[in-house]
């Protein structure tokens, strides 16, 4: 990533974070928006996600695992945690379980997890195990 394209940004408060948020996403110059929403409500979301339809930016949100049940306009939802590393000896970082929650269109309500490694020296991310969220979805995608 080329530093200098990026804008940070810290709201004092909600009504400023939505406004900054509309605003990244609406432009046509943005590729991707990155954001830790402090809240965000179903006709917040929703105006967020016909901003980035408009522009063709790509919304990533981080919020709380207690979103999980709340309403959500997005497309894709993950569920992201962190796994202790197995203590034997082949493990050279952190992993992380990828839990698919929804995928709208072709792959339906699938769920499944995998496990990825990302390596401490190197930043170099991999599957740790294979598992079944790629044959899940692969199986989903054609039927």
């Amino acid at each position: 990533l080329d530093l200098a394209g990026i804008i940070v940004v810290h709201p004092d408060n909600d009504k400023d974070e939505q406004w900054a948020l509309d605003q990244a996403l609406r432009c046509e110059h943005t590729a991707a928006v990155l954001a830790w929403p402090r809240r965000l409500e179903g006709r917040t979301f929703r105006r967020l996600q016909l901003a980035a339809e408009a522009s063709g930016a790509v919304g990533f949100f981080v919020r709380p695992i207690t979103a999980e049940r709340e309403p959500s306009w997005a497309d894709v939802r993950l569920a992201v945690a962190p796994r202790a590393s197995p203590d034997d000896g082949q493990s050279s970082g952190w992993q992380l379980s990828v839990r698919l929650l929804r995928c709208r269109g072709r792959f339906g309500k699938k769920e499944g997890e995998v496990v990825v490694e990302i390596d401490h020296q190197t930043g170099e991310i991999h599957e740790a195990r294979a598992c079944c969220l790629g044959a899940g979805l692969g199986g989903a995608a054609i039927a």
